[in-house]
């Protein structure tokens, strides 16, 4: 009895962490469902998912140690790069640290933004900015989402001026 009971409980583990599989950024399955989601809905056939924001410690981190940031546009004929830590500095007023999004699976990423240390990674996003979808999705080493955090107004203007060509980056 005790036997039948215990094949049957690691069957059930088994059959339900082979069923938590995901794809990482790459495209790749892994076997490790992210421990960050908060929530996931679906609306209207759309996946909704929520993470914790990015933690202070990361963003303080990133503020003091931070001295390259480069930014890569999807659509866009041009990428951004700054050495300058007062700039990069000033680009974390683009992150609005109190608010977090639903991130919609139906939301394209405008770009994606990387904070380095000496030529290594802090950690990087994908950045939104489209009606409905203003927000950075951060990632782990392997690409899993992790974190998310709503963008701040300066941020909405600041890629809306990308956008519309009213920012003009220099050459």
């Amino acid at each position: 009895m005790y036997k039948r009971l215990l094949i049957l409980t690691l069957s059930l583990i088994l059959t339900f962490s082979c069923n938590n599989s995901i794809k990482n950024k790459t495209g790749e399955k892994t076997n490790n469902k992210p421990n960050t989601s908060i929530e996931k809905e679906n609306a209207n056939s759309e996946e909704i998912t929520r993470y914790r924001p990015l933690p202070r410690h990361i963003y303080d981190q990133i503020y003091k140690y931070a001295d390259y940031l480069d930014i890569i546009f999807e659509d866009l004929d041009f990428s951004m790069s700054q050495e300058n830590n007062a700039s990069i500095r000033g680009f974390l007023n683009n992150i609005n640290m109190k608010r977090t999004p639903a991130v919609k699976s139906s939301c394209k990423p405008m770009g994606h933004v990387v904070f380095l240390k000496k030529g290594n990674p802090i950690i990087e996003a994908d950045f939104f900015h489209s009606p409905g979808c203003y927000y950075f999705l951060f990632f782990d080493e392997m690409g899993k989402p992790i974190f998310a955090n709503s963008m701040s107004d300066i941020g909405i203007d600041f890629f809306e001026n990308i956008k519309t060509g009213r920012y003009k980056p220099a050459k």
